[in-house]
């Protein structure tokens, strides 16, 4: 998360001022690999000559350059218009906290150690970058440019204030007149008192302190978080004055801030996705149930024949032999055997076609045969179930559609119906031309009904009204592909406690 924030700034030109070309490349490598264009400059007149000729957008610096000093080449940068807006970091082995205060007296916007950590310097450099761009911009962001600068405190040994830089005035929002000969504690949140008093007391005695947190009250009572770096001068007329160097670090809390909340939106990302895989692992699951099932069902079919076939061939002798007997019932029974072989059969067919491996072709069809085949496979179901069907199919033109997929699709709907009605119920099947493009088929159950807060999930993957044990919801949704893919659609209108209506529009054939 933290390399993806980096590789999201814009890309700058940078100048770096180095002149050990190890140190340079380095840095070059650095810069160049988070997309900035650098040019590297062993000296302060090197320096010049290519300001002079160049448009850079920051600048790198070390304090010990070839033939000069980097802290007099920042003061002569910042006396002339031109340059007095390119931001300067300063970066250096030394690790005195007096270079830094030079370094900023200068007019430096930064300062960093080496050896630094490459992802800081990045940070960096876009930090002072962002206070260049406030700085220019409308007056109302010039509070928030200045909370980027480091507040430098000169205090006495009692903690008065001597003096400070602007950006103690305008942090605090008192003049410096103001602030003269105030102790600084008044200005430090309540809850760090105690540790300011203790670590001034340390640099007295001759410590120096690093990174120390506080939070000052800044104006309006606004918190202000601050890393203090601290440290003792002893004047030659006796007087001890501890300099404070307070670095306003708002924007790394919320840096932290932010690659918190990014870590916990991917967090939830991942749970997300990690359901979503899980959901799709399920359904294939099924998928593959599905297709073991269909190859089982055609086994089966396919044995039943043939004990079907010898049964039937039995019937038709004993019906020839038996067809002068004077006992009806003999004759009605194995009339009653003979329609129920033939029912049989026609159910194993249908179910043949069923399971069999439905192609992509679409072909023009009749729907109302379609109907009826997927009926034949439910109808001993439905009058077990005390359902009585209604079918009003009327002549209709050929439809173009995937004719295993319909069927599959129907043989969904109708068993939905079933379910439905738990306590038994009417199924009506009703079939009509819409228009010359499009027919219709209507199947309405007087089952349970959809309750309205579910009506716009029915077709959802995984989405089931049955229970955990009673369905993966997969069905509409299969029959809502299904029937798109044929260039058709379905509308669903239902009532909870009035059974429900699906309406299926089909594209009626051209060829």
């Amino acid at each position: 998360m933290w390399k993806d924030h980096l590789n999201n700034h814009y890309s700058h030109s940078v100048l770096l001022v180095e002149d050990l070309q190890e140190h340079a490349e380095l840095t070059r490598i650095v810069l160049e690999k988070a997309g900035h264009q650098v040019q590297i400059v062993p000296s302060a007149a090197a320096a010049l000559a290519y300001l002079h000729n160049h448009d850079i957008d920051v600048i790198l610096m070390d304090i010990v350059i070839e033939n000069g000093n980097g802290i007099l080449l920042c003061q002569q940068l910042r006396a002339e218009s031109r340059f007095a807006q390119i931001p300067i970091i300063f970066l250096t082995s030394a690790t005195d906290i007096e270079n830094k205060i030079f370094g900023f007296q200068a007019g430096g916007d930064d300062y960093l150690t080496k050896p630094y950590n490459p992802q800081e310097l990045l940070v960096r450099i876009e930090l002072v970058l962002q206070k260049q761009k406030l700085r220019e911009s409308e007056n109302r962001y010039r509070n928030f440019v200045e909370n980027l600068s480091d507040l430098v405190f000169m205090l006495d040994h009692q903690s008065k204030i001597v003096n400070m830089n602007c950006s103690v005035t305008e942090l605090l929002g008192h003049s410096q007149a103001r602030l003269q000969g105030k102790s600084v504690d008044r200005f430090i949140e309540k809850n760090f008192r105690k540790n300011f008093r203790q670590a001034f007391r340390q640099i007295l005695d001759g410590a120096k302190i690093h990174g120390l947190y506080l939070r000052l009250i800044g104006k309006a009572a606004k918190s202000v978080p601050v890393e203090v770096n601290g440290f003792c001068w002893h004047r030659e007329n006796g007087d001890n004055q501890v300099q404070m160097i307070m670095h306003n670090i708002s924007e790394r809390e919320l840096l932290q801030q932010e690659i918190q909340r990014y870590t916990q939106l991917l967090e939830k990302q991942v749970e997300v996705r990690t359901h979503e895989l899980n959901e799709t692992q399920n359904r294939l699951i099924m998928s593959e149930k599905m297709a073991s099932v269909g190859q089982l069902a055609a086994g089966i079919a396919h044995e039943l024949r043939n004990p079907l076939s010898i049964i039937g061939t039995a019937v038709y002798y004993l019906t020839r032999i038996l067809k002068d007997s004077a006992n009806q019932k003999v004759k009605e029974h194995l009339e009653i055997i003979q329609s129920e072989i033939v029912r049989s059969q026609k159910i194993i067919t249908n179910l043949l076609d069923f399971s069999r491996r439905s192609s992509a072709e679409r072909e023009s069809a009749d729907i109302n045969k379609i109907i009826r085949q997927t009926l034949s496979l439910i109808e001993r179901d439905l009058a077990n179930h005390d359902i009585t069907l209604e079918l009003d199919l009327c002549p209709l033109p050929l439809c173009f559609v995937n004719v295993d997929e319909m069927k599959q699709a129907f043989l969904n709907l109708l068993m939905n119906a079933k379910d439905a009605m738990v306590n038994g119920g009417v199924l009506s099947i009703r079939t009509y031309l819409y228009d010359k493009q499009s027919l219709v088929v209507e199947i309405h159950d007087t089952g349970i009904g959809i309750d309205a807060a579910h009506l716009e999930k029915i077709f959802d993957p995984f989405f089931s009204t049955k229970g955990d044990h009673n369905g993966v919801g997969l069905g509409l949704s299969l029959v809502h592909s299904s029937i798109q893919r044929n260039r058709g659609k379905i509308q669903v209108e239902s009532q909870k406690g009035k059974g429900t209506l699906f309406v299926v529009y089909l594209p009626v054939s051209t060829y």
